[in-house]
């Protein structure tokens, strides 16, 4: 899990909970749907799966903030392209 205090930036690598490496790609306001509505403004964190899985790699993936920090570890492994 990521502490709240640890910034997640574009770039960083992450480990899913169930063992599979994804990239951050940027993080945003969400102004969108439910959030939009509600004026929320919460952030949600754009990431991309390195490694197949159930889904190919490639894939691009949105998470609200807190839910990713509940189910992502920042890792050090170096992934070449």
């Amino acid at each position: 899990m990521i502490a709240k205090n640890l910034p997640i930036l574009p770039g960083t690598i992450v480990q899913h909970d169930e063992g599979l490496l994804y990239k951050v790609e940027d993080i945003r306001k969400s102004t969108v749907d439910y959030e939009k509505d509600h004026k929320l403004n919460g952030l949600v964190v754009n990431y991309t799966q390195l490694e197949q899985g159930s889904f190919p790699a490639g894939t691009k993936w949105s998470k609200d903030e807190d839910g990713f920090r509940k189910y992502f570890t920042v890792v050090e492994k170096k992934i070449s392209k």
